[in-house]
């Protein structure tokens, strides 16, 4: 009976722990590659480095349907996607405009859905006061 018991025990932590991994279909991040300052002004110009790792090998969503919001950066410019050999990593470079916000900080995002929950990412930039 206790061996029993151990077993279920075991193979629900499994469960549990797997189900935590795919919580998100995909992880979402950016990099800034030129351009970094600690403040922002208007018409400063950035490039960032997004990567879409997907936490599963097949996604029923092609990686150009990465939906980006933009609220007071306005995306200026951008590579295509390019894929490691798996197919798992996808990385793109933005060039991004820092646009006139009556926000404290311009933001970037990046929004994927599918059934297996996709992922969202975003970075933000600090606006200078005037």
């Amino acid at each position: 009976m206790k061996f029993f018991l151990k077993l279920f025990v075991l193979m629900a932590t499994i469960i549990v722990i797997s189900g935590i991994n795919e919580l998100h279909a995909s992880i979402t991040t950016f990099e800034i590659v030129k351009g970094e300052k600690e403040f922002y002004s208007v018409n400063d110009t950035v490039i960032v480095k997004v990567k879409v790792k997907n936490t599963h090998r097949v996604c029923t969503i092609e990686i150009s349907d990465t939906k980006f919001d933009q609220k007071g950066v306005k995306i200026i410019g951008a590579t295509k996607w390019k894929s490691n050999k798996s197919g798992i990593v996808n990385t793109r470079k933005l060039k991004l405009l820092i646009e006139k916000s009556d926000l404290d900080k311009a933001v970037l995002s990046a929004t994927r859905s599918c059934e297996r929950e996709g992922s969202f990412g975003s970075i933000s930039f600090p606006l200078k006061k005037d």
